[in-house]
């Protein structure tokens, strides 16, 4: 087939998309990519006309391999996405209450897989999770990302108590004593997605549950959950403060309006660099028309006169040269490229007060264009004025690039880390900052996410002894010593945490 006969299915495919006759278009932009595969406009259209989320999540996702800029496709892919996700989710809790538990497990695996920070996935996989070691983690998570789930911080509060009772041996099931009452569930799955006054509607005859009490860590951390407090000591602020009161550092930061140069900004910063060559070039052009003056067949054999060397020229020569261009002058003739060079750093850097320095040149400028106008000939006085105005318009478009907008550093986590490597590196950037409040709640999300390795719970225990928060230290370092008993840095921090102790108790 030709390519006519692609464009033929092609467009035929976009007219019955139009019209709302989605087999049609199905059948007709099929044939199209059966011709060209390649072809990110028929695997856009498709996205519109097939029949499943998933179908149409990969067409979207197809799109964007071929052509990565295209702007409906990178709009549309998130809240595809998005449906996929809670389609699965909703099947996957259905599993929980109805299906075997292995294919529950999967479906809820998938969806966490797609998004890790899914709340009602960790809930719904506690459920039916194989060991209470797993049931644990499905729960940490869970309360990591909600803090405020009183259900899930009381479940996982009771079953640390059992795992702990388990593991000290305290219940023998060979006694004939009856066992305890295992800990109450904090929910069903239903519960947990549609509600607790939902699933009380459902059944009206049981009893107004009972809001369990915070487990101890919980209360211990609840304090962190205050955005406003300092994100370097974790100290009560108000939202206006500019200073923490007790550490003294600045709660305010100036960040540039603008992320990343702009275009405009890119082409005045081209015009400043070729600007300073040609200032650079200047007194090497006047070194060579004093040498072509008196003669001398390489001018560039005087520059040693300059620098304190010798010149290959004839004595004569050489000193007609000093007397026409004295060293004085020569060097003098730098200063425009050095200034010129600062420009073009300053630029760079967007140093906002050259914003205003290029603003009230260009206004001068202006007003001299204006001037001269008046006191010249029409054409180009006319000129010069269009060329200042222009020069005027371009530097107030470059605005946002120099000035600074002041911001209230947040204690809070930051959305743009997802994975525990992310949380552990954004963390120790905040710590290498001092902002050890910051680092300790990447710390604490990244430590709920592990299992058998405690360089997250070992980080997030310096972090807590740093801001004095003695007892979340002892708690951290008693979940990383359950990871590894015999590892040494968990010895050295014990040991550092009982000297803190210690020395706040005699301060």
């Amino acid at each position: 087939m030709t390519d006519e006969t692609f464009e033929q299915h092609l467009q035929a495919g976009i007219a019955a998309a139009r019209s709302g006759k989605k087999v049609e278009a199905r059948a007709a932009l099929r044939n199209a990519l059966q011709k060209n595969p390649r072809s990110a406009t028929a695997w856009l259209w498709m996205s519109g006309v097939i029949a499943t989320p998933q179908e149409r999540e990969k067409c979207l996702e197809r799109v964007l391999a071929l052509e990565p800029d295209n702007t409906a496709a990178r709009k549309g892919l998130p809240a595809v996405r998005a449906q996929v996700t809670a389609a699965l989710l909703r099947e996957g809790l259905a599993q929980v209450e109805t299906g075997p538990p292995t294919t529950a497990r999967e479906t809820l695996m998938h969806v966490l897989e797609r998004d890790e920070e899914n709340v009602a996935a960790w809930l719904g996989l506690s459920e039916v999770a194989e060991t209470l070691e797993d049931i644990e983690i499905c729960l940490e998570n869970a309360v990591t990302l909600d803090p405020e789930h009183t259900g899930a911080q009381f479940r996982l509060g009771a079953l640390r108590e059992e795992m702990a009772a388990r593991d000290s041996g305290i219940f023998n099931p060979w006694t004939s004593a009856p066992e305890p009452e295992p800990p109450p569930r904090y929910a069903s799955v239903a519960t947990e997605v549609l509600g607790e006054e939902f699933a009380r509607r459902q059944n009206p005859e049981e009893p107004e549950p009972l809001v369990p009490p915070d487990p101890p860590s919980v209360q211990l951390w609840a304090k962190f959950d205050d955005e406003r407090r300092c994100p370097y000591c974790a100290a009560s602020t108000n939202f206006d403060d500019r200073r923490c009161a007790a550490c003294k550092h600045s709660l305010w930061l100036k960040v540039p309006r603008r992320e990343k140069h702009s275009t405009l900004l890119l082409v005045l910063m081209a015009l400043q660099a070729a600007n300073t060559l040609f200032m650079a070039l200047v007194p090497i052009i006047a070194l060579s028309g004093v040498g072509m003056l008196l003669g001398v067949r390489d001018p560039f054999s005087l520059l040693p006169l300059y620098f304190g060397g010798k010149s290959e020229a004839a004595p004569e020569a050489t000193r007609l040269v000093l007397q026409m261009l004295p060293p004085l002058l020569f060097f003098l003739m730098w200063l425009p490229t050095l200034f010129s060079t600062a420009t073009l750093v300053g630029l760079y850097l967007r140093w906002t007060p050259l914003y205003y320095i290029m603003l009230v040149s260009a206004v001068l400028q202006v007003l001299v264009s204006f001037i001269a106008l008046l006191q010249s000939a029409l054409i180009p006085g006319g000129i010069g004025v269009g060329l200042a105005v222009f020069q005027f318009f371009i530097i107030l478009q470059v605005e946002d690039d120099f000035i600074k907008d002041r911001i209230r550093i947040l204690l809070r986590p930051d959305e743009d880390i997802k994975g525990t490597t992310g949380l552990l590196m954004r963390g120790r950037l905040y710590a290498s900052q001092g902002l050890w409040a910051l680092a300790a709640i990447h710390y604490r999300r990244a430590a709920a996410t592990v299992r058998n390795e405690p360089s997250a719970h070992l980080a997030l225990a310096a972090a807590c002894i740093k801001l004095h928060e003695y007892d979340l230290a002892a708690s951290t370092l008693a979940e990383a010593r359950v990871m590894l008993p015999n590892d040494p840095k968990i010895a050295q921090l014990e040991h550092l945490l009982e000297q803190q102790r210690q020395r706040s108790s005699d301060g």
